[in-house]
């Protein structure tokens, strides 16, 4: 069996980044004394980004957390309403605890869909107050941006 003939490898060409004249073209486009200059505004605006996700970060987790305090003050007091109830079902005779039952559940009901929409605006309220902050951020973002652009 005659050996197989080996395919000829050739060397990769040289990238176009590597040459001179990408080079030398990448070099004027950087200006020297513009670079601290530039690199610490860069800095300074991710600082600030940085800054603004912090306090939205902190807006939102008081916002949880005035919820969940919400939600376990709307519990203990359905609980107690409930001991309530149960204790007048005990005094009271059947027919008195059936009709004071009704008013009672509907009661009930009604404090509950009040719970749920004071907890759903305090949510509300604190999402947006936590957008507005990074909206307000994205907002200088561009304006910085729009600066750096007009200078040049």
């Amino acid at each position: 069996m005659p050996p197989t003939p080996r395919k000829k490898v050739s060397k990769p060409k040289p990238r176009a980044a590597r040459t001179p004249a990408r080079r030398t073209a990448r070099r004027r486009a950087v200006d020297p004394g513009m670079l601290p200059d530039f690199a610490g505004l860069l800095v300074t605006a991710r600082r600030k980004d940085l800054e603004a996700i912090l306090e939205a970060n902190k807006k939102s987790y008081s916002g949880l957390q005035s919820v969940v305090q919400r939600q376990v003050e709307a519990l203990k007091n359905a609980v107690s309403e409930w001991r309530l109830v149960i204790k007048l079902m005990a005094e009271g005779g059947a027919r008195e605890s059936l009709s004071k039952l009704d008013e009672l559940a509907l009661a009930s009901f009604r404090m509950a869909l009040n719970n749920v929409r004071e907890l759903a605006e305090m949510t509300a309220r604190s999402q947006a107050d936590a957008y507005e902050i990074l909206s307000r951020r994205i907002r200088e973002d561009v304006d910085e941006v729009a600066r750096l652009l007009e200078q040049k």
